[in-house]
């Protein structure tokens, strides 16, 4: 890698920016060692990963600038896909020693995602990675004889952050060399994520926040930025969901979700809004959901607080665009994300059954990678995933006999899904 790296050959396919299936050796060893003595000796298959999180963009990129070679060249995605067997049949036929560009092998290597899961050697064996991908740059820095510089520009809060994809977003944020506020209710829970995924503590700062008390977010923000420090991102990430018919307590379940959901996301903005207007910039982004573009029979509280939000992000967008003001506002309504919210809601029968309804669950690192992609890049006011269920989402909630109608045809595949995750 390195050699293509200084020769300027590329060493990207595309942007790069899916999981690249890196293993360290030291967590293969790690893998090899809890084997003997372990009574799986024969007919089992164990991964031994570095577990998700990492992309190809992220790791060469950082690999260039500890080894000191220059910036990645990146071949386009589409064109490599037709070059590579023609080049690999030019090569035999002119009986080439050297490797084309571009290859079916490297295509497979590096044009997609390379999810290699870890999830049964943790569960039969306790494996557990021993070195994660901050500690690894490290090592390399110091092989090299790189220093590695301490990042100075702005941070970025985020909230909900002990687990899902507020877990995820830091964990990305911090590979990607930015300085991140995490915060979550639980503080022990963020203190264990923090452990467990070995976030660099020169780049995370972690704090208690209940996002629905306000003081509690303007004592935090001028706690932060006493000694001058500055933040560019805020991510609206906490949230909940308790599904449940909204006729048996509508005033206690709609209420309490509101009341993190929409009031979290509200002191979010109320908070971090002046700051970011005075120094000229910054960019908020609220998670809503394809719940937030009408009824869903089952979770009607949990649709109630994100319609709302995604209508203020919206509204608000808006203003501030009218206003001439550069802050930026992005409202992004995933489907269905497996996360701990999606275990969460396995055990209230059949209620979510419309949340179920899709055809899968949107893997986290899928939602994370279109937030620090598109939306990072772009600043859109409003970005729906996946298309297809989003347009489907939307035509439901033109009209409340559309809707009926669909959550109908709907119910079946939503109770099946159910019933296969569980196990049933």
């Amino acid at each position: 890698m390195l050699d293509m790296l200084r020769s300027r050959s590329p060493s990207l396919i595309g942007k790069g920016d899916w999981d690249a299936g890196l293993c360290h050796v030291r967590n293969l060893v790690a893998l090899m060692l809890l084997l003997p003595g372990s009574g799986y000796t024969r007919g089992e298959v164990f991964n031994a990963a570095d577990g998700f999180g990492v992309t190809w963009e992220t790791y060469i990129h950082r690999l260039a600038a500890v080894a000191g070679a220059p910036a990645p060249v990146s071949a386009n995605a589409a064109l490599s896909r037709l070059a590579a067997p023609v080049l690999e049949a030019y090569g035999r036929l002119t009986k080439r020693v050297n490797r084309p560009p571009v290859t079916r092998q490297s295509l497979r290597l590096l044009g997609g995602p390379n999810r290699f899961s870890i999830d049964k050697a943790e569960r039969c064996l306790g494996y557990r990675p021993v070195i994660g991908f901050e500690e690894a740059m490290q090592e390399l820095a110091e092989h090299f004889g790189t220093p590695v510089a301490e990042p100075t520009g702005p941070w970025i809060w985020v909230t909900g952050a002990a687990s899902g994809l507020g877990r995820h977003l830091v964990g990305q944020l911090l590979q990607k060399n930015n300085r991140v506020l995490a915060t979550d209710q639980h503080l022990e829970a963020l203190e264990e994520a923090a452990h467990e995924e070995r976030w660099p503590a020169g780049l995370v700062r972690l704090a208690p926040l209940d996002v629905s008390v306000r003081k509690q977010w303007q004592e935090l923000l001028a706690k932060q930025t006493a000694d001058g420090q500055s933040f560019s991102h805020l991510l609206n990430v906490a949230g909940i969901i308790r599904p449940g018919n909204s006729f048996d307590n509508p005033a206690r379940d709609v209420g309490a979700q509101v009341k993190v959901n929409l009031t979290g996301t509200l002191n979010g903005c109320d908070t971090l809004l002046p700051h970011f207007q005075e120094q000229g910039r910054g960019h908020i982004i609220n998670i809503g959901s394809l719940a937030s573009y009408g009824p869903v029979p089952g979770v009607v509280g949990y649709t109630v607080s994100k319609t709302a939000v995604r209508a203020f992000s919206n509204g608000l967008a808006m203003d501030l665009n009218l206003a001439g003001s550069p802050v930026k506002v992005t409202c992004v309504c995933p489907d269905l994300i497996a996360t701990p919210m999606m275990d969460h809601q396995l055990d209230y029968g059949d209620h979510a059954r419309l949340v179920f309804s899709g055809d899968r669950p949107l893997h986290v690192e899928e939602v994370v990678a279109v937030i620090l992609g598109r939306v990072w890049q772009e600043q859109p006011m409003e970005v729906a995933m996946p298309k297809q269920r989003a347009l489907l989402t939307a035509v439901m909630g033109l009209n409340p006999r559309i809707a009926l109608a669909g959550a109908r045809r709907l119910e079946a595949r939503g109770r099946d899904n159910l019933s296969r995750m569980r196990g049933e």
